[in-house]
């Protein structure tokens, strides 16, 4: 399955989700066993992804490498496993129309089992994946900054960061200015 369908399968199956909370969260994983996996891992590692293909190529990255891994520590692992296992993290009624590329990476061990969870800081999406397969994913504007920050602090010069810290730097000025021009409009034309 190409990344634009699993994409649009996501966007699809997000909106339909009618379930309880936790029959929610479990969705995105597949299996109870694998939510498990990251809500008590004994270890959670992150690394930074480079894809294969330069970003500014008409082709979408599909494949990345993947950069050296740190370990979280014990509070910043309990804080990502209990963010990602909570419902109210994920907008479960939105689909947003991009294709996300992948900047990081989360690993969650526990036994001799691995999942991952890639996330786009772009667009605040996250995709689980077990032995490279994809299990779910979903949008998660309400924690992406926390999640960037912990990939700040273990990768502060790395390109990808900064580029990704240009890049919201850049759309905050543009919020502030489309904010002043509609007040400078509003005031143009007085009161209704």
């Amino acid at each position: 399955m190409n990344l634009f369908r699993f994409t649009l399968l996501l966007m699809l199956v997000g909106i339909a989700h009618s379930a309880e909370p936790h029959e929610l969260v479990v969705s995105l994983f597949q299996t109870e066993q694998n939510l498990q996996i990251v809500a008590a891992p004994e270890r959670v590692e992150v690394c930074i992804l480079y894809p294969k293909k330069p970003w500014f190529s008409r082709k979408h990255p599909t494949k990345y490498r993947e950069g050296r891994y740190a370990t979280l520590s014990s509070t910043d692992a309990a804080l990502v496993s209990n963010k990602l296992i909570d419902q109210k993290t994920y907008n479960w009624d939105s689909a947003k129309a991009c294709m996300p590329t992948f900047n990081a990476r989360l690993r969650f061990h526990r036994a001799n089992q691995v999942v991952e969870a890639d996330l786009c800081f772009d667009c605040d999406i996250i995709v689980f994946r077990k032995m490279g397969s994809p299990l779910g994913g979903e949008d998660i504007d309400s924690v992406s900054g926390e999640l960037f920050e912990i990939v700040r602090f273990h990768f502060p010069h790395d390109r990808v960061v900064h580029l990704i810290i240009a890049v919201n730097e850049e759309r905050k000025q543009n919020r502030l200015e489309i904010e002043e021009a509609i007040q400078c409009e509003a005031q143009r034309k007085g009161p209704p």
